[in-house]
């Protein structure tokens, strides 16, 4: 696999658009295109965030995961680098094109993914409260596509983010 692929860890990045697709289709919205790039948004700010996150833990990889990109030396640290920030940068731009409640939430998470692999990460409790927002709230950015909020999206959220953090 091409190490930048490996670098983004594709399937982990898709599941996040899964939950932005059912928070979409949960607050009524018909249009694809608007699932569809809210989905986008969501798989690129989700890369960018498991990219950072390789790059914040190169000492702990290469003890544990020495097969990552960047420790293995298929990426350097430095593309690395670039690289997270043109994921995150296409994600920004993009998330200008939706609705402002989504594109609030999709900047916020940007931060929130590069502060959580920067600092919070190693911190036993904040770091999977981070980490278990992060998954979450991708059923609220489905909503907040077309600006729509409701008691079922925050249940789905809830659950969401207990089973994450309990995990």
């Amino acid at each position: 696999m091409n190490p930048y692929l490996k670098l983004i860890r594709p399937l982990t990045s898709f599941l996040g658009t899964l939950g932005v697709i059912v928070g979409a289709l949960l607050a009524g919205i018909t249009s694809l295109e608007i699932i569809i790039l809210g989905a986008v948004v969501a798989f690129f700010a989700a890369a960018g965030g498991n990219a950072i996150n390789d790059y914040f833990d190169i000492e702990t990889d290469k003890v544990s995961k020495k097969h990552r990109p960047i420790v293995s030396g298929k990426v350097s640290k430095n593309n690395a680098l670039i690289f997270t920030s043109l994921l995150f940068i296409i994600a920004a731009i993009l998330a200008t094109q939706i609705h402002y409640y989504a594109m609030i939430l999709a900047f916020f998470n940007i931060a929130v993914a590069i502060v959580y692999s920067w600092k919070l990460k190693a911190r036993p409790l904040i770091g999977n409260l981070f980490d278990s927002w992060l998954a979450a709230s991708t059923f609220v950015f489905g909503g907040f596509l077309i600006g729509y909020f409701d008691m079922v999206i925050f249940s789905i959220f809830l659950m969401a983010f207990s089973a994450n953090t309990a995990r």
